[in-house]
């Protein structure tokens, strides 16, 4: 188990390229939409991330952490690798495996530049791939994250 998932908390799995930053961009835009995703997080004190982004792959928890400042205390993990099959969904059914693996009893979503990754019963925030988290991205979590706070 990756950390203490509390019974009121909220999982939302994290990808970064395509979420954080615009996919492609030049160094100097890394983690340009950072300040936007904690804005919306702010009123939900109770959201803990798993890092679902291939970044999570070759660093480290406490590597994770940093590249997100101050917000990076509410990391709590990382999704599994596992082997790629076009059968299934596979960004999603890593997440569902982390949620069975270390809490089962939270509801969760995911925000990715690629929701086709996940089934149509998951619940996520698709991101413009090159845009990144915008305030439309920002209203639609603050949307779902109240329906799950209920």
């Amino acid at each position: 188990m990756n950390c203490e998932i509390r019974d009121r908390a909220i999982v939302v799995f994290l990808d970064f390229d395509g979420v954080l930053h615009p996919a492609n961009c030049r160094a100097a835009q890394l983690f340009s939409n950072l300040p936007r995703l904690q804005r919306a997080l702010t009123e939900y004190p109770e959201v803990r991330i798993v890092v679902s982004s291939s970044w999570r792959q070759g660093r480290t928890l406490l590597w994770l952490r940093e590249r997100l400042g101050g917000f990076g205390a509410r990391v709590v993990g990382v999704t599994p690798t596992l082997p790629y099959q076009r059968a299934w969904p596979h960004r999603g059914f890593e997440c569902t495996r982390w949620i069975a693996e270390n809490a089962s009893h939270v509801p969760w979503l995911a925000i990715d530049d690629e929701p086709h990754l996940f089934s149509s019963n998951h619940r996520v925030v698709g991101c413009d791939p090159s845009l990144g988290f915008t305030d439309e991205a920002s209203k639609e979590i603050q949307r779902h994250l109240t329906e799950l706070r209920a």
